[in-house]
């Protein structure tokens, strides 16, 4: 063989074919880390959402009590908001309002009823599977006018409606993600008696209102009630 025919390779061609592998190597690297980032994010998200701890509503309990003033004594029908963490981790700087009063229509709450006016810490740490009382709010039975109530019979009410509501806002026990929310809102829609002779029979019917059922950015007002609560938060010390 002529070893002196063969010619010598073009430096420039080398430089260039070793760069054009090189990225394309690179662009194969490229693919393969955008995929298993991907990957990992879904795995991520997956996990939080089967393990995240989750605040969902239980119950509106309801009790009739006696209030006793200095110049009188009322009967007064009690609610109470159960709550509980049905995730598999804790629920963490949990704050929580629950209001009542008379609105013109259920879905005429304003964003100022809804949000109170008073946002305290419930406590620190609400655990999976865990009970939480949110709050009460009372009413006097003399607003249903429960002397007209006819045993057995429901009494509606068009004129005026009694409404129950109320939210709370935590975080999750993993790092970066946003506060969660969960919001409800029930109303009065009528008032039954079981039996004239024991006040403790009545019962109130409750039923949804259109709004303000929701968690997280399901609900529409999200965003302002996560900053009126942590705007009204005091600024921790130095």
């Amino acid at each position: 063989m002529n070893w002196k025919k063969i010619k010598k390779p073009d430096p420039f061609d080398v430089a260039l074919w070793g760069f054009a592998v090189t990225f394309l190597i690179a662009v194969v690297y490229f693919f393969q880390l955008r995929a298993m980032l991907e990957s990992n994010e879904i795995n991520r998200e997956s996990l939080q959402s089967v393990q995240r701890a989750y605040i969902s509503r239980k119950a509106i309990s309801q009790e009739i009590i006696t209030e006793h003033t200095a110049s009188d004594k009322n009967r007064v029908l009690k609610f109470e908001a159960h709550f509980e963490n049905t995730g598999n981790t804790p629920a963490l700087q949990i704050d929580s309002y629950v209001g009542g009063g008379i609105i013109a229509t259920p879905t005429y709450i304003t964003q100022e009823q809804f949000i109170g006016k008073q946002h305290n810490p419930v406590r620190s740490v609400i655990g999976p599977h865990s009970p939480l009382i949110l709050g009460e709010t009372s009413v006097p039975l003399s607003f249903f006018s429960v002397e007209k109530i006819v045993p057995g019979q429901p009494q509606q009410f068009s004129s005026k409606t009694f409404g129950i509501w109320g939210w709370v806002i935590y975080r999750d026990a993993f790092p970066k993600t946003k506060i969660h929310v969960t919001e409800f809102c029930e109303v009065v829609t009528n008032i039954i008696a079981n039996h004239p002779l024991f006040p403790i029979s009545i019962r109130a019917t409750l039923k949804d209102c259109p709004v303000h059922n929701c968690a997280d950015e399901q609900c529409d007002d999200y965003k302002e009630l996560v900053e009126a609560v942590t705007a009204s938060r005091p600024t921790p010390a130095p």
